[in-house]
């Protein structure tokens, strides 16, 4: 078997497989970045936390339609001018949106969103929904 020399095409390869490995591909979307979230269930509610780094109460919107909570924001980019020069900026800017499809039915004026230190908490309480209801049938007379 012959040895075949390292040369830097061999490292850029295997920094290129390393790297498939290391980077957050699984946070990017077709818009842009996805914050990571936790989605907790208990008998009572849903729980939902989300890391937002860098944002305030004000930056994000907590919107539930027909079942699906979702939460948006935008991470403002850096101004650029002349007297700065950027060497690097690996925090994705722009906006996000996440959507989360309840199993059952909630009621809206409960949930709770609160955010502290770069993460929001939700909290989505469950409806009881009732099992079996006699409905009683009329006549149009």
């Amino acid at each position: 078997m012959k040895l075949m020399p390292w040369t830097a095409a061999n490292h850029d390869i295997e920094r290129f497989f390393s790297d498939l490995w290391t980077t957050p591909h699984n946070h990017l979307s077709p818009r842009g970045w996805l914050p990571k979230a936790d989605v907790i269930e208990d008998p009572s509610a849903y729980y939902l936390s989300l890391e937002v780094p860098g944002l305030s109460e004000t930056d994000v919107a907590v919107t539930l339609d027909r079942n699906v909570l979702t939460v948006s924001g935008n991470f403002k980019a850096h101004e650029r001018d002349d007297q700065k020069t950027f060497h690097r900026l690996e925090r994705l800017r722009g906006e996000f949106s996440r959507s989360f499809k309840l199993p059952t039915a909630v009621a809206p004026e409960t949930i709770e969103a609160i955010f502290a230190d770069g993460v929001l908490d939700i909290r989505i309480p469950k409806v009881d929904q009732a099992e079996n209801i006699q409905i009683k049938v009329r006549s149009r007379n």
